[in-house]
């Protein structure tokens, strides 16, 4: 009954929090017109000033703009219909701090059919897209599945609100340093193109987009003192490298 849900911004709105829903739930819909004013919204809210987080310093913003039919999870291709508007929010209002709530706000920031929050938690993640500026964003769980009964989440939600967040994903050094061991992920569009590369050692991590200036440079430097390459997919990871170019298939052997 309310299409194209606005995003909420507080009066005075400082500019620090913005939360990323999922969708409208029936009381936004249907009686409020605004985000996070339903059960599970007033339950984020109360959290919230309880970890000090002040009213004026938290605005929010749903991923799908519309309440699907029926209340059921919106598939890839609604996310990434409304995505472009997500974008639009995140571009104007600049926030120091984005925080996912739940699998589609993932999904919809990173732009992924991965939208495994319990694997995303603790974790910058890069939200790729045509920005200016680039973003990065937390994941926790959505307050909804506390109230559905997975109450050990609550704790979890509260200590990823306050995280502390640095100014920047740190670079890596990018001198060879022998046996030297590098954690990858890539992320790529759905036709196969690669979008974005993270790679990280034990002190810091750092994301190349593609659409970046010497990215390919910059990727192949670092790349070149690595021994060996780990991570969480390592067989499609390293596939995209090599098509790319990026490393040898001796190497990735």
């Amino acid at each position: 009954k309310t299409p194209y849900l606005r995003p909420f911004i507080p009066k005075g709105w400082t500019g620090e929090y913005l939360f990323v829903g999922e969708g409208p739930d029936e009381h936004e819909d249907e009686v409020s017109e605004i985000p996070f004013t339903g059960p599970a919204g007033q339950l984020l809210h109360r959290l919230l000033r309880e970890t000090g987080i002040a009213d004026n310093a938290a605005a929010f913003v749903n991923a799908v703009r519309c309440r699907p039919p029926r209340n059921r999870t919106p598939s890839m291709a609604e996310i990434r219909e409304c995505r472009p508007f997500l974008l639009e929010v995140l571009a104007k209002l600049r926030p120091a701090k984005v925080i996912a709530l739940g699998g589609i706000a993932l999904a919809a920031l990173r732009n992924s059919n991965d939208n495994n929050i319990t694997r995303a938690r603790g974790r910058q993640l890069v939200v790729p897209g045509e920005l200016d500026l680039c973003f990065v964003a937390w994941a926790t769980y959505h307050p909804s599945a506390v109230l559905r009964g997975n109450t050990q989440y609550l704790d979890k939600i509260r200590e990823d609100v306050v995280r502390t967040w640095g100014a920047a994903l740190a670079p890596l050094d990018a001198s060879p340093t022998g046996s030297r061991t590098l954690a990858v992920d890539t992320e790529f569009s759905p036709t196969g193109e690669l979008l974005t590369i993270g790679l990280a050692d034990k002190k810091c991590a750092v994301a190349l987009e593609t659409t970046k200036e010497a990215w390919r440079e910059k990727t192949e430097e670092t790349l070149g003192g690595a021994s060996w390459l780990i991570g969480h997919s390592v067989a499609g990871d390293i596939e995209k490298l090599v098509a790319a170019g990026l490393v040898t298939r001796n190497k990735a052997e």
